[in-house]
């Protein structure tokens, strides 16, 4: 296990490669001007009861603020030059903050992810966004029937309407080559000896 300084927290604390936070032994001064030694200890991080993410309290001049262990994280043992803005869970377990579970993105790779991966799951109508990445999970091979599993609607409808959407974002192509590659491998699994390319 291999702990860095938390940017900003130099000299107060450290988090590991793991996912562990600790303060460190310190000189704290006093009201009274006097300095006290200070020893250093394990934070414990404990879930946000929002969003489920492990938090630690860190303070700094007497201010405490929370944080995300994952960022916390990242931001320590994980290279970012493409200054990507989020922190994906490649398992999907939000409290698994160990940096071999995580990695950079942007903001739809991490929809995506959570889509293709089953974590979200629309029970509402779905915005636009959201039929997007609906269309995108097709065309990293997520077959129609496999989305209507996680949204209120049928497969026909989905049909029409990621068609409509990947014209509209003109990756018709895309959704053919993916709609295609998926009929060959149901017919490769059914035993079917010719397959139609029409």
């Amino acid at each position: 296990m291999s702990y860095l300084p938390i940017k900003g927290y130099e000299g107060l604390y450290e988090v590991s490669d793991s996912g562990t936070v600790r303060s460190l032994d310190r000189l704290v001064i006093g009201k009274d001007g006097v300095a006290y030694p200070f020893k250093g200890k394990v934070l414990r991080a404990a879930p946000n009861k929002d969003v489920g993410y492990l938090q630690v309290n860190l303070w700094k001049d007497g201010e405490g603020t929370s944080y995300y262990v994952h960022r916390l994280v990242a931001l320590a043992h994980i290279p970012n030059p493409l200054g990507l803005p989020e922190v994906n869970h490649k398992d999907g377990n939000r409290q698994n903050p160990a940096k071999s579970n995580l990695e950079w993105s942007t903001s739809r790779e991490n929809s995506i992810h959570a889509v293709n991966a089953g974590l979200r799951v629309y029970e509402h109508r779905l915005s636009k966004e959201e039929f997007i990445e609906c269309l995108f999970s097709v065309i990293n091979g997520e077959s129609y029937y496999s989305v209507s599993q996680r949204v209120p609607y049928k497969v026909p409808f989905i049909s029409v309407k990621l068609r409509k959407l990947a014209k509209e974002l003109g990756i018709e192509g895309e959704l053919d080559e993916s709609l295609m590659a998926q009929r060959i491998e149901r017919a490769r699994t059914n035993g079917a000896k010719n397959i139609s390319t029409n």
